[in-house]
């Protein structure tokens, strides 16, 4: 399991989902106690509350959710804080930076999340599967688990297969009144502590990673990295290079502005892409939305060579660049920030900046595009 994938994916939402949340909720929304909602119910605020029964699927997502009253269907929620202490007739799909279940499931349970507890009272009929910093399991879980966290602590009945990977620096904490029923398997560095009383119808299978030393292919990594910039650079040139000089010509003029808005669009669009896929409705547009976000990723650096090299070229006064024609100064820009980027320490942060400038450039002059068709 590529947990640290996941954990990437929390450090995004706990950063910038209440950003989202602020923009579109209406402040705080609540369903109270006694009342009942046919069908689905849908909301988005600073807290989202939930106290009445709702007979189908919630969909929620706020700075704070809370789920205590029945809901008949699934529960799928994105929020920095999300508490479902009633009952749950479906599954429960949630992405937060703090996930408490104390309640019941009849299904399945999905998180992704900074820290995920599943309290003394919480039953769960089916699997947990999670990607979590740190993971708490108190109560009962019938299915299985499969999870990859940094810390896991375990006191309640997990009646399934257990399945745990743990990162370099990850820990397992077995307590006293933990019960297993089936096989157990965990990957990480460092065995379990499980401690004397622990009810365990297996013993942990501990499967240590191998950390094998890195090979000093540094210069190998540089020269694939270069040779596919400069092709797709040659590409873009001979395609659209009217197009690219737009986006260079944006780039130099307003930096700062290219700058905030690729920023902006690198932190919300994986944000967007995890929402609308937990929503099952959504995904065909999480797919497109991915598919541009992965192809800005590959045409960002590209750009910001090219216009370190037009850069360049208007401060070369009568030098030779300034003699050349566009395809020359694209290939010595991204010649020059390749190896820029692959300098220690420094080399990281001027790529990220570097990206994250380009893709804003690119964004704007898609933008203009756009409004041109108005």
């Amino acid at each position: 399991m590529k947990y640290k994938s996941y954990l990437g994916v929390i450090c995004l939402l706990i950063l910038v989902l209440p950003v989202v949340v602020y923009g579109k909720g209406k402040g705080n929304v609540y369903v109270p106690s006694g009342s009942s909602i046919v069908g689905n119910y849908y909301g988005a605020g600073d807290t989202v509350e939930i106290a009445g029964s709702v007979e189908s699927d919630v969909i929620v997502a706020g700075g704070n959710v809370i789920v205590s009253g029945a809901v008949g269907g699934d529960v799928i929620a994105a929020g920095g804080n999300i508490r479902i202490t009633g009952p749950v007739g479906g599954n429960v799909r949630v992405v937060g930076g703090n996930v408490e279940i104390y309640g019941t499931v009849a299904r399945n349970v999905m998180v992704g999340s900074g820290t995920l507890v599943i309290g003394e009272s919480a039953k769960i009929s089916g699997q947990i599967t999670a990607g979590s910093g740190t993971m708490e399991i108190r109560g009962l879980v019938q299915g299985g688990i499969l999870a990859g966290s940094g810390a896991v602590i375990l006191s309640g009945e997990i009646q399934g297969p257990i399945n745990l990977y743990l990162d370099k620096s990850g820990s397992l904490d077995i307590r006293e009144t933990t019960k297993t029923g089936s096989s157990f398997n965990y990957y990480g560095v460092k065995q379990a502590q499980v401690a004397s009383g622990a009810q365990l119808v297996e013993a942990p299978q501990f499967h240590e990673f191998v950390t094998k030393p890195a090979k000093p292919v540094w210069w190998w990594r540089f020269l694939i990295s270069l040779f596919s910039a400069l092709v797709l650079g040659m590409v873009l040139t001979s395609l659209i290079p009217g197009k690219l000089q737009e986006v260079i010509t944006e780039a130099l003029s307003n930096p700062w502005r290219s700058l905030g808005w690729g920023a902006l669009w690198a932190f919300i669009v994986p944000i967007m892409v995890i929402v609308l896929m937990v929503t099952i409705i959504g995904l065909p547009l999480a797919l497109v939305l991915a598919a541009i976000y992965f192809i800005g990723l590959i045409l960002a650096p590209i750009v910001a060579g090219a216009s370190l090299g037009w850069f360049i070229k208007s401060k070369s006064g009568e030098g030779w660049l300034t003699k050349q024609r566009l395809l020359v100064v694209v290939l010595v820009g991204i010649f020059i920030y390749r190896l820029i980027v692959f300098i220690p320490f420094i080399g990281g942060l001027v790529g990220l900046v570097g990206a994250l400038w380009a893709w804003g450039a690119i964004l704007q002059v898609q933008r203009k595009l756009i409004q041109s068709f108005r």
